[in-house]
């Protein structure tokens, strides 16, 4: 994936559709940090994933 920015505001509820191979399941795995991130950067509220303890991540 490359330049994928995505804005979600808080209480939505989004959906991630698409192809076999489009990478969804690797997102999610990136979302939750079961694959540690090698390029770029993932935040939440401005916050870099790879700053939170991974319990306190899948929280929220």
């Amino acid at each position: 994936m490359e330049d994928l920015n995505i804005d979600i505001g808080k209480g939505q509820t989004i959906a991630i559709v698409g192809p076999t191979g489009a990478g969804k399941t690797t997102m999610v795995n990136l979302l939750m940090r079961f694959y540690e991130i090698s390029g770029g950067k993932i935040t939440f509220d401005g916050i870099d994933i790879g700053d939170l303890p991974r319990g306190k991540l899948r929280r929220l």
